[in-house]
């Protein structure tokens, strides 16, 4: 089992932490937003150019604004933020259009009369995706 599916199943306990409580303990968000940063590291692979720059300045900025504007909660954006250590800007980008995708699609069909749903089961769709996809 390859460490990217290791991570996609983290993220679905914290997918079922933020369905059934609304909240992911933070051991599990310590870990899902350093986790890709070191493992790259410890595996050698870990470079940071400007396109990973891009991807984490990018990617703070879309996190700020949700959590300004649309109430966007603390381990979203960190898990968010932890991914864009390891994604370039052009795949990050991606990745937060299909994460928001996904999110306004199930948000409509099972939250509808709410004013809160819960966003880590969108990134963890996206990332098992993308682990399938790319083959990681």
């Amino acid at each position: 089992m390859s460490l990217f599916a290791t991570y996609c199943g983290l993220l679905l306990i914290a997918s079922a932490y933020d369905i059934k409580t609304q909240r992911v303990p933070a051991l599990l968000i310590a870990v899902l937003m350093l986790a890709p940063a070191l493992i790259l590291y410890g595996l050698g692979n870990f470079t940071f150019n400007h396109q990973v720059l891009l991807s984490i300045i990018f990617t703070f900025l879309i996190v700020f604004i949700g959590y300004v504007a649309f109430g966007f909660g603390g381990a979203d954006g960190k898990i968010l933020l932890g991914i864009s250590f390891i994604l370039p800007i052009d795949v990050m980008a991606m990745f937060l259009l299909v994460c928001l995708s996904i999110f306004t699609i199930y948000f409509t069909v099972f939250f509808g009369r709410k004013n809160e749903a819960p966003f880590v089961p969108a990134i963890a769709i996206t990332a098992i995706g993308f682990n399938f996809v790319t083959g990681v």
